[in-house]
C-alpha cells in the first residue's frame, strides 16, 4: 500500500506540474477544460497522500484547490451549454457576467464611516 500512496503522490505533483507548465508557456488556456481537469485530478491524488500521511494543512489546500477547479469546470460546462450563462475569462481577462451591471466610475461611489 506504502508504494501506491507514493505513486499517487507523484502522479499527483506530475499532473500539477504539468497542467501549469502548459498554461505558462502558452500551450494551453487557464480557461480551458483540459487544464481544470488536470489541476482537479492532481488536488484530488495529493489530497489523498497528504490525508494517509495526515498532513492536514496540505489536504485542506488540495481539497479547496480542487473544489475551485470544479467550480470553474462546472460553469464551462454550463457556458457551452447555454449561451446566456456566465463565461469564465483566462486570467487577466475582464468579462462581465451580466450586461446591466453597473459600471463604476472614480468618484461614483461615496464611503459612509
Amino acid at each position: 500500500m506504502h508504494t501506491f500512496i507514493t505513486l499517487l503522490g507523484w502522479a499527483g505533483a506530475f499532473t500539477c506540474v504539468v497542467a501549469y507548465g502548459l498554461v505558462s508557456t502558452g500551450t494551453w488556456s487557464a480557461s480551458s477544460r483540459r487544464y481544470q481537469a488536470l489541476n482537479i485530478a492532481g488536488a484530488l491524488m495529493l489530497s489523498v497522500v497528504a490525508a494517509r500521511s495526515q498532513v492536514w494543512p496540505s489536504v485542506a489546500a488540495n481539497v479547496v484547490w480542487a473544489v475551485i477547479g470544479a467550480h470553474a469546470f462546472a460553469m464551462m460546462v454550463r457556458s457551452r451549454r447555454s449561451p446566456d450563462a456566465p463565461t469564465v475569462g483566462a486570467v487577466g481577462e475582464h468579462r462581465a457576467i451580466e450586461a446591466d451591471a453597473p459600471t463604476l466610475r472614480p468618484g461614483s461611489v461615496t464611503l459612509v464611516a
